[in-house]
């Protein structure tokens, strides 16, 4: 992407009209290096999106953390806070699974 290395972009795309067409802008990670979108998990019907970032450094080097944000109104808007890794080195974030109606999520 053009925001810096490893910075991280997740962008959600529709199929319409015969074309994948974007939904609104991407999300893109705040620090470098912390592999924004290292794992992603799409709820079944398209709405809820969980995003998992295995080098996010909130509490200690590779501590991690993952977010979840819901497709509303045409836009996308966090669904509560981030889950963080406790310590250093915990890689939370390297998967991420959400339940097929999106209002549970698995974080490893």
């Amino acid at each position: 992407n053009d925001f810096g290395s490893d910075l991280g972009e997740v962008r959600v795309f529709d199929f319409s009209g015969g074309d994948w067409i974007q939904m609104r802008e991407g999300l893109v990670g705040s620090e470098k290096q912390e592999s924004f979108g290292w794992a992603i998990s799409l709820s079944g019907d398209g709405t809820t999106l969980a995003i998992g970032n295995s080098r996010g450094k909130t509490n200690g080097e590779d501590s991690g953390y993952s977010l979840a944000y819901h497709y509303t109104c045409g836009a996308w808007t966090q669904a509560g806070k981030d889950i963080i890794g406790a310590t250093s080195h915990d890689w939370s974030g390297f998967s991420v699974s959400l339940s097929y109606n999106g209002e549970r999520l698995a974080v490893g």
